[in-house]
């Protein structure tokens, strides 16, 4: 199938969304079964996660070992929503061996199964944590639901599967996803590991602990936001209920840097945004009574309103903003960023321990009190003090 107009072979450089998925694999051998009836586990990584072959993976810093999640990357070529089963594969583009490189000790306790109530972005979002291959062409996979994945970490066989034991199969995860976001051209979708996901550690001076993974096919191996007074279509995500806005100030990168001290931060600050968390807040509950990530309940397409760009000579002290929010005028959130727990230096610094801050990047410092629910027929009017405003009918 063509793409539009776009290589790709070059989908690490334009997509523009990395979606796993969670627990997709039965055990090795066992029968096939229908997929269960709850969902997919959905979850997002950043792309500025990837790592060409040959590159090094980096434990993130204060961390001792990751895990390694060997899988086979869909990579999306053609836009779409709401794509039906039927047609969903007319949506691929081709593949890409990926790994989906861990840090599980920011999921669960040590030797706990105890079940997290927040995101996983540390976890799976830090600098190198999805190393993916060449571009694979379509033609190259005939038969993408019998493929042969493996790792081996030192020469040692660590996971050894087929994707023919996905519970969710391709189609099935494009069209629940697309029901969601917005799928577009050069997007990932990770379809889950086989079993065996084990630590690797950092290497040592003689260069142990390197993990060499593959599928028989490769050979050798090698996150639209809507503009103020548009409307927010599909509100409302499949299975929400419970739609609540979240005010926030919006800072935006202005360049790229990693391990960035608290005293240099505020150099990386180009500008601010007006921006509304939308979230389905009864997604958000189910998906922290099964510890699993929030990526449903915040990621749903027209989910992050924003306004324009705020210059920073507008804003010369972003932590005394008056910031407010509305709902059919009446007043719903009335707060000051003065009130912020962790500071914009403090947030920055801590964020890019973990994952390179890159131009253009913005970062939600956190809403006020007063949130609460709106519905279809409703409009938000939202506002950072006499600085800049928008309205958003909802719909």
């Amino acid at each position: 199938m063509a793409s539009q107009g776009r290589d790709l072979r070059r989908f690490v450089e334009f997509g523009r969304k990395i979606i796993g998925v969670g627990k997709n694999y039965r055990p090795n051998g066992s029968p096939q079964q229908p997929p269960p009836a709850q969902d997919p586990l959905i979850f997002l990584k950043p792309t500025s996660t990837y790592l060409s072959p040959g590159e090094k993976i980096k434990i993130p810093v204060g961390r001792d070992q990751i895990y390694h999640e060997v899988e086979l990357g869909v990579v999306i070529g053609k836009t779409g929503k709401t794509i039906t089963e039927s047609q969903a594969m007319e949506h691929v583009g081709g593949y890409a061996l990926a790994l989906d490189m861990t840090d599980f000790d920011l999921i669960t306790e040590k030797n706990e199964a105890i079940k997290v109530t927040y995101p996983w972005a540390l976890a799976k979002g830090f600098d190198t944590a999805t190393p993916v291959s060449e571009f694979i062409p379509k033609s190259a996979i005939t038969d993408p639901n019998d493929v042969h994945l493996w790792l081996k970490v030192d020469g040692e066989t660590k996971q050894d599967g087929n994707t023919q034991d996905m519970i969710y199969k391709i189609p099935h995860l494009i069209s629940f996803v697309s029901r969601y976001m917005t799928l577009e051209e050069g997007d990932l979708i990770l379809t889950g590991t086989p079993e065996g996901g084990s630590p690797v550690k950092r290497a040592s001076p003689t260069g142990r602990d390197t993990a060499t993974a593959c599928a028989d096919y490769c050979g050798p191996s090698k996150p639209t936001h809507p503009t103020p007074g548009e409307d927010i279509h599909h509100t409302l995500p499949p299975g929400c209920d419970e739609l609540h806005h979240e005010v926030e100030l919006g800072v935006v990168i202005s360049k790229t840097g990693v391990s960035i001290p608290e005293s240099n931060a505020m150099d990386y600050v180009g500008g601010y945004a007006l921006a509304l968390d939308m979230t389905a807040r009864d997604l958000q509950n189910k998906a922290k009574k099964l510890g699993q990530p929030w990526t449903l309940a915040k990621g749903f397409d027209t989910a992050l309103p924003v306004s324009r760009f705020v210059s920073k000579t507008e804003i010369p002290e972003p932590d005394n903003v008056h910031i407010w929010l509305k709902v059919d005028g009446e007043l719903k959130q009335d707060g000051n960023t003065r009130d912020m727990i962790f500071t914009i230096p403090y947030l920055i610094s801590f964020i890019s321990q973990s994952m390179t801050l890159e131009e253009g990047d913005l970062i939600l410092t956190g809403t006020p009190e007063g949130v609460s629910e709106v519905k279809p027929g409703q409009t938000i009017a939202c506002g950072l003090g006499d600085k800049v405003d928008m309205t958003f009918p909802v719909v």
